[in-house]
């Protein structure tokens, strides 16, 4: 709708443009901003659903790392400083709470991973690890 209208999100374009004009007052500027909470959701549903993507760089995310994760601290009874539990991998009972998608694609759960990796648990976890939100919401891409 907000393309339709003449907002353009690409923000390398020299015509990144985050608002429209109100159709009924043309005059005036309409600026969309992004819902943060609903957007994290949006990540960890798509990946939960897709169960695979392909990160700008041809790394595989998958969402099986995270469920091999929580079954080997479940089995285990150890957790690698993170929250993640059985509510966080069955997410579809609890699709609004935002604070089990934030915990899921946290940088903790991809210090987990990369924590099995090192103990020959779980191999081929790298795009999966790196894809995680840091602390000031961007995409880190550090590993």
């Amino acid at each position: 709708m907000c393309t339709s209208l003449g907002a353009n999100f690409n923000y390398y374009s020299e015509h990144f443009q985050p608002w429209f004009y109100n159709p009924a007052k043309p005059q005036e500027k309409i600026f969309v901003f992004w819902d943060v909470a609903h957007m994290l959701n949006l990540v960890r549903n798509t990946l939960g659903d897709k169960k695979k993507l392909i990160d700008g760089n041809g790394n595989t995310i998958r969402w099986e790392h995270i469920v091999n994760l929580q079954n080997i601290q479940e089995t285990k009874g150890v957790y690698a400083a993170n929250k993640l539990k059985i509510p966080h991998i069955k997410f579809r009972e609890n699709i609004m709470n935002v604070h089990l998608a934030a915990q899921t694609l946290s940088k903790n759960v991809s210090d987990g991973l990369l924590f099995c990796e090192n103990l020959n648990l779980l191999t081929g976890i790298r795009g999966t690890a790196k894809f995680k939100f840091s602390q000031n919401n961007k995409p880190n891409t550090d590993i």
